[in-house]
């Protein structure tokens, strides 16, 4: 799907997925597990629809178990299967979780990155380090 196309999809969804394996990989067959921030993650929780995700490091870094999604196990399709299930059977649930996502992806706007990346660097010119005198 064009990217120009996701939002559209997504607003037409009732619940969004990110089902990743446990053995991810990107090009050249790398294990990106341990460090992949997907995008789609970010678009998911701006959608303000409830999410269900796998569990890896950097989503767990993101997203929280009955807070803001719904977090299963990699390559459980039961686990897929049973959330499926509570969020259709739940609109209380799905409500929370899609109102807490909306609210937590705010502060991974761009303006909110930048505004951390300046600070970052205003505090570095801050420090002073000692002068070796050898």
């Amino acid at each position: 799907v064009d990217h120009i196309k996701v939002s559209k999809y997504l607003q037409t969804s009732d619940i969004l997925v990110m089902p990743y394996s446990s053995d991810v990989t990107i090009k050249g067959g790398t294990k990106a597990s341990e460090f992949t921030s997907p995008i789609k993650l970010f678009e998911y929780m701006a959608a303000g629809k409830p999410i269900i995700a796998t569990s890896l490091s950097t989503v767990n870094e993101v997203l929280v178990n009955n807070e803001n999604s719904i977090i299963i196990q990699p390559d459980s399709v039961d686990e897929l299967v049973g959330a499926i299930r509570t969020l259709i059977s739940d609109g209380n649930l799905c409500s929370n979780l899609s109102k807490k996502a909306l609210t937590d992806v705010k502060k991974y706007s761009w303006e909110n990155r930048v505004e951390k990346i300046i600070n970052g660097l205003n505090l570095l010119e801050k420090i002073k380090f000692p002068q070796n005198n050898n």
